[in-house]
């Protein structure tokens, strides 16, 4: 799109975990898709750093899961959460939760129609985004169009056309879905 406009199957405006997931999945059925993302790149400060079960399933699905697991902390380490009245003071309580070599464990010695067949992972939402944003980027389906923003959506008998826009000197292109 740099050089000019762009034809795409579908739009995905926003490329946060939810939108690079839904690329991947796109991806996986030979759907192209073209990510457009505001900032330039994934952003890097703390955000949500739990992934349940139905996300790892579908993290599961892309082929993915495993990578995710190793991202966080060390295998070997509870994923409790405690509550301190100060930072280095009295423990008010704890939620015991099992490490993430003993829920692969646990996962491994289910059968195979157990209900939760991925369980819940901890990991910062900094680095699956990351990871989501790298697979992604490797993907012959997925355009990725960070630093560009998606403005003015119009519909017609034959797509939709939107504007979107680039960069300090807010640089314009059209876009194109079609069917």
């Amino acid at each position: 799109m740099p050089g000019g406009d762009l034809t795409t199957a579908v739009a995905i405006v926003g490329g946060g975990p939810i939108g690079l997931a839904l690329a991947l999945h796109l991806d996986m059925y030979g759907v192209p898709s073209t990510v457009f993302n505001t900032e330039a790149e994934t952003r890097w400060h703390p955000k949500g750093n739990i992934h349940n079960a139905r996300t790892m399933e579908l993290f599961r699905k892309l082929g993915i899961a495993d990578r995710i697991r190793t991202l966080g902390l060390p295998g070997d380490h509870p994923f409790d959460v405690a509550y301190f009245t100060r930072l280095n003071a009295h423990e008010i309580a704890r939620g015991r939760t099992p490490s993430r070599d003993a829920r692969i464990a646990t996962r491994q010695s289910r059968p195979a129609t157990d209900q939760l067949p991925e369980p819940t992972h901890r990991v910062n939402q900094m680095y699956v985004e990351r990871l989501l944003f790298e697979e992604a980027s490797r993907r012959p389906n997925v355009t990725m169009l960070f630093g560009w923003t998606a403005d003015g959506f119009a519909e017609d008998r034959n797509g939709v056309s939107f504007v979107t826009r680039t960069g300090a000197a807010r640089r314009r292109r059209t876009a194109r879905i079609t069917s």
